[in-house]
């Protein structure tokens, strides 16, 4: 004998709120449940690689950071060094005008028949250039050539050309450098064990 409430229920059709209910709301939280599952997997991955590179740049700038402190340093220790020579050489400079001073008012005073002292040159200091040599250097001076190894520093009277050059030779290359117009002297320093070669750029006034 038929169930009439089964057959009721299986004859009477299911409304679309409760057909949703029963099949597309559990499928929904399923996929729902699965993107933020995906999202947070992604989530972590990314802040993981963010991270890593966030450390590495930063591990880097902090290199470079250390590196232009080192330079700095250097570059003010070499600049406090030639702040101090040139100081010196201000100061031998102003010594040897009132040596000349004095010199010239005995002179006068002892009058034509008295003992000419002789009269120390005056170095003005004009500038200085800057340029690098590996090899053997040798300066077109003008009373001749004159060789300066490295770890050395002589003092080279020039005449410039008619550009306004001094002539030098590294190796078999000839090279010319460009100093301040009035210069008659130059200060020919070299590194002792690198490249670096400086002109200090001097008048000598007699």
């Amino acid at each position: 004998m038929a169930n009439p409430k089964l057959e009721q229920d299986r004859q009477a059709p299911q409304s679309g709120d409760a057909w949703a209910n029963k099949h597309i709301v559990p499928a929904l939280i399923v996929c729902v449940a699965t993107v933020a599952a995906t999202y947070a997997i992604i989530k972590v991955l990314l802040i993981d690689e963010m991270t890593r590179q966030r450390d590495a740049a930063l591990a880097t700038a902090e290199e470079n950071r250390k590196k232009v402190l080192d330079l700095s340093g250097e570059l003010g220790r070499l600049d406090a060094r030639s702040v101090g020579a040139r100081e010196e050489i201000t100061k031998l400079e102003t010594m040897m005008g009132e040596v000349n001073h004095v010199v010239g008012q005995l002179n006068d005073r002892l009058g034509a028949s008295a003992i000419k002292t002789p009269v120390v040159p005056q170095r003005r200091f004009l500038g200085q250039e800057d340029d690098a040599c590996g090899g053997k250097l040798v300066v077109h001076g003008r009373d001749g050539p004159v060789e300066v190894q490295q770890g050395e520093s002589k003092d080279v009277p020039i005449t410039l050309d008619g550009d306004g050059f001094f002539h030098w030779r590294c190796g078999d290359s000839e090279e010319r450098t460009h100093p301040p117009s009035t210069t008659n002297l130059i200060v020919c320093s070299r590194d002792s064990s690198g490249r670096s070669i400086s002109w200090a750029c001097y008048l000598i006034v007699d």
